[in-house]
């Protein structure tokens, strides 16, 4: 039953927020050009106007995945895997350092 009950943790621990991300990220157009081995624009790709300004790429990269990491991290971690004795606040303390420890893997996979 114990192994029951985690692998339903899991489940919806990782399998619901990938899910999501994949059917928004298969509804997105990807930026498309032709491919030309004697293209110059390959070798040279420096540009003026830039497609996604840098602060975006910012805002792309660090703020929006933080954000969807607090709320999975507070929606995901199971209130109901803690014994009934569990005071309120470990639950919260749980799932704070689960949030800590999901931003610690953002910040050692953006370095």
């Amino acid at each position: 039953m114990k192994n029951l009950a985690i692998f339903v943790h899991f489940f919806r621990e990782f399998q619901f927020p990938i899910t999501a991300l994949s059917s928004v990220l298969s509804k997105i157009t990807p930026n498309k050009r032709p491919l030309s081995l004697i293209n110059p624009k390959i070798s040279f790709h420096f540009v003026t106007n830039e497609k996604i300004p840098t602060l975006c790429l910012g805002l792309y990269a660090v703020l929006i995945p933080a954000v969807v990491i607090f709320f999975v991290a507070i929606i995901t971690v199971p209130v109901l895997a803690a014994p009934k004795s569990a005071q309120k606040s470990l639950v919260w303390k749980r799932k704070f350092w689960k949030c800590h420890t999901r931003w610690l893997g953002l910040v050692l996979s953006l370095a």
